[in-house]
């Protein structure tokens, strides 16, 4: 079909639909012009697509997207979401208060905008790994001096180690601090040692002979000492002294004792020089020879004479006849 209209509306499309209102359109159709009554609807037609013409010429020039809203999302972990901002195409990116992560210190968000895209964003979080120094010391009160130190990402197990220091007069007994404990979101950390008091001993000692121990926890008080009593010997005290506290892990005391003096007295009733000393107990006693008396006979002593000195005075008086 040789389809053409004598309306010239390529020309002035505007007087084209004027004219196509007023008059109609005439079509030639195998050499015949015929009047159609449908000029009206096709003009509409005309108007329909000059609209849609003019609505995508708008949308072109309005392709930059502003005016248009979009959501750009915090995260601070893959599934973890912190907040959001609804912003129109190019208004300036809104930067959240930094966000805080147990062991985490944070470093930035990993934003590559100033403004707004025409379309959503997701934002996420840049961490960095905490650690800590974690100082196991010599002692239990407060000091700069270390036993050993590892360094631990904050939030791991810290290992306690088996061993530990030594102190005079007590036991290592493990570390103040309960297996399992993670380490601190803290730059440095201190594990104290616990101390169990050793057992002291205080060996009484009599010569060779061991009278008693006496034994306690350092720095508890001593128990009272055994009364000491010896035949002949006054209890003068132990060397060293007993100490009111266990203050050393062992130590010995010996008894100290001063001998009683005894009169060994030998009267000879006129037939000689007296015997008149001070003895010892246990000291020998050689018997004195039989005294000699002009006009009398030596008949013995008033009493028996010991080898040894016992525990008390002897008087012997000479016997005559």
């Amino acid at each position: 079909m040789d389809l053409y209209y004598k309306t010239p509306f390529f020309r002035n499309f505007r007087d084209a639909l004027r004219r196509g209102c007023k008059q109609g359109f005439r079509q030639e159709w195998r050499g015949r012009t015929i009047k159609s009554r449908a000029h009206l609807g096709f003009s509409l037609v005309l108007l329909s697509i000059f609209i849609c013409l003019l609505i995508g010429i708008m949308a072109s020039d309005n392709s930059d997207g502003s005016g248009d809203s979009y959501t750009i999302t915090y995260y601070t972990a893959l599934d973890e979401e912190y907040c959001s901002y609804e912003l129109s195409v190019g208004d300036s990116i809104i930067i959240p208060d930094d966000p805080t992560k147990a062991h985490m210190d944070f470093i930035r968000w990993e934003l590559y905008y100033s403004v707004m895209p025409a379309n959503n964003l997701s934002i996420y979080a840049v961490w960095e790994q905490k650690y800590c120094i974690v100082y196991f010391m010599m002692d239990s009160e407060p000091s700069m001096t270390a036993y050993s130190y590892t360094r631990l990402a904050c939030g791991s197990t810290i290992n306690l180690p088996h061993a530990g220091p030594s102190k005079d007069h007590y036991v290592f007994d493990g570390w103040d601090l309960e297996e399992g404990t993670e380490a601190p979101d803290d730059e440095y950390f201190y594990v104290y040692p616990k101390w169990t008091p050793k057992i002291c001993e205080i060996v009484l000692k009599d010569g060779g002979e061991i009278i008693a121990t006496l034994t306690g926890l350092y720095g508890s008080s001593v128990p009272s000492s055994p009364e000491m009593q010896k035949t002949g010997y006054n209890f003068k005290g132990w060397s060293p002294r007993i100490p009111s506290t266990f203050e050393n892990d062992k130590i010995v005391c010996i008894a100290n004792w001063s001998p009683i003096y005894y009169i060994f007295l030998v009267d000879m009733s006129g037939g000689g020089t007296n015997i008149d000393q001070l003895l010892v107990i246990d000291t020998p006693i050689s018997l004195p020879e039989n005294p000699t008396r002009e006009g009398y006979d030596f008949i013995g002593w008033t009493t028996t004479i010991p080898e040894k000195m016992p525990a008390h005075d002897v008087i012997v008086y000479a016997l005559w006849e």
